[in-house]
């Protein structure tokens, strides 16, 4: 009868585990979420330098082409982080405060965003412009570390 018991109990301490490993991601995926997460703070530096170079006019047509293959990722990514992405090996993070801080960094990227569109469509950089990728630059880039610091622990 004592047996039976530790054989219930150990299939019950087995159970908890799978669905507890189920909950997070593999070790595979923590790999590119990690990488992927810390690839984003270069992506936002990235950007703002690819701006201010179209701003110079050095060679604007190669870097407005930069600038939208660099927006495209930051946002597929950001996205990814969040909500899974197949073709990124991204899962969907289901931790709230990973999720809180995805977001506030969302809030922050949504009008960096709007203004890179706005330079990709006229193809050319405002005074305004810079101005507006100045000021969400460093916010942008400190709110997607502070989502990498959150993944390492």
């Amino acid at each position: 009868m004592k047996f039976t018991g530790l054989i219930m109990f150990l299939c019950v301490i087995s159970c908890s585990f799978s669905i507890y490993a189920e909950d997070g991601p593999t070790a595979a995926e923590y790999g590119v979420v990690l990488n992927l997460s810390g690839k984003q703070r270069m992506l936002t530096q990235k950007m703002s330098k690819e701006v201010l170079l179209v701003a110079l006019g050095c060679d604007g047509k190669s870097n407005l082409e930069n600038l939208k293959k660099t927006a495209d990722l930051f946002d597929k990514t950001l996205s990814g982080l969040r909500n899974g992405d197949k073709s990124l090996g991204l899962p969907a993070t289901n931790q709230k405060r990973i999720i809180r801080q995805l977001d506030k960094t969302k809030d922050i990227w949504m009008p960096f965003h709007e203004k890179i569109k706005k330079i990709l469509s006229q193809g050319k950089v405002t005074k305004d412009d810079v101005a507006v990728i100045a000021e969400k630059n460093l916010p942008l880039l400190k709110n997607m570390n502070k989502c990498v610091k959150l993944y390492e622990k």
